[in-house]
């Protein structure tokens, strides 16, 4: 047996999965569509993620475009202009994810010191 080097475990399946997810975070993702593009179950997606990451795959892609609109907001963009540009599909249900996520508005980040 072979000790797994840094390739390998750049190759292993939950680091290209995450990979994928971090390079289409813009983009709609499914559970559909990442298992379609690594020819795996959803129970086995949705397994595999826990177990390498703690977190479920909605909750990890959910945390990553956060993450993002954060940095754009404070980089002085307008939050009701990127929010698409993170990945979510409307106004109303990035407004939550952030307000739930940060405990202030994503107009109120700036002024908030965050």
């Amino acid at each position: 047996f072979q000790s797994k080097n840094e390739d390998s475990i750049n190759d292993s399946p939950d680091y290209r999965i995450i990979r994928y997810i971090n390079r289409n975070l813009s983009n709609s993702i499914t559970l559909d569509d990442i298992c379609r593009e690594f020819f795996i179950s959803k129970p086995q997606l949705c397994r595999m993620f826990k177990a390498a990451t703690g977190s479920t795959v909605w909750d990890y892609i959910t945390v990553k475009r956060l993450v993002t609109a954060k940095n754009l907001i404070q980089s002085g963009r307008s939050p009701t202009k990127i929010y698409t540009e993170c990945g979510f599909s409307d106004y109303s249900s990035f407004y939550r994810a952030y307000r739930k996520k940060y405990g202030v508005s994503p107009s109120d980040t700036v002024s908030a010191g965050f």
